[in-house]
């Protein structure tokens, strides 16, 4: 089952607490669709997460040529977790293009390109939550330590050079 986004009316964002799961989503796709200027793009969500990785808390399919997108979130994403996932993910599709285009340019590097490509991911990564924590104000939650080694390892070197600023 594919839920297209629809527009919910919705006028408040207190409401998002007293919706379900699904309606969240919803509700969070179709604000940040709107906000990231994604309006040519059908984003939809998924509830079926059998090509989920299990260590993966969220994923977004994209079909370039159609200018679809299809989101999948882990059950283990609930609450304010919901909102920081769709941006995230959302950032991803806003930085396509560039992705895209970068890492076919570090390919064609050769060996040394591989490296770059690894950096270049990292980094992309490292948007992607910059991006969610400053729309949201949701700290990331790492919903296990695989997650935070593959998907933020700057996670703690960020939280730990903050504290250290504020104690000075």
């Amino acid at each position: 089952m594919v839920l297209p986004i629809r527009p919910c009316g919705w006028t408040s964002t207190w409401k998002r607490c007293r919706l379900d799961r699904t309606a969240r989503i919803a509700f969070a796709l179709e604000t940040y669709q709107r906000r990231f200027r994604l309006l040519d793009w059908d984003i939809r969500f998924t509830p079926d997460n059998a090509n989920l990785d299990k260590d993966c808390t969220a994923q977004l399919d994209i079909e370039d040529i159609r200018r679809r997108a299809t989101l999948r979130l882990s059950e283990q994403v609930v609450g304010d977790q919901i909102e920081r996932h769709v941006v995230h993910e959302m950032t991803h599709l806003v930085l396509r293009d560039f992705q895209v285009l970068s890492m076919q340019t570090a390919a064609k590097a050769g060996a040394g390109g591989l490296a770059v490509i690894d950096v270049l991911a990292d980094q992309l990564e490292r948007i992607c939550e910059t991006v969610a924590e400053a729309m949201t104000h949701v700290p990331w939650e790492p919903f296990s330590k695989k997650i935070k080694a593959c998907h933020a390892p700057f996670a703690r070197d960020v939280n730990h050079s903050i504290s250290e600023k504020e104690s000075k």
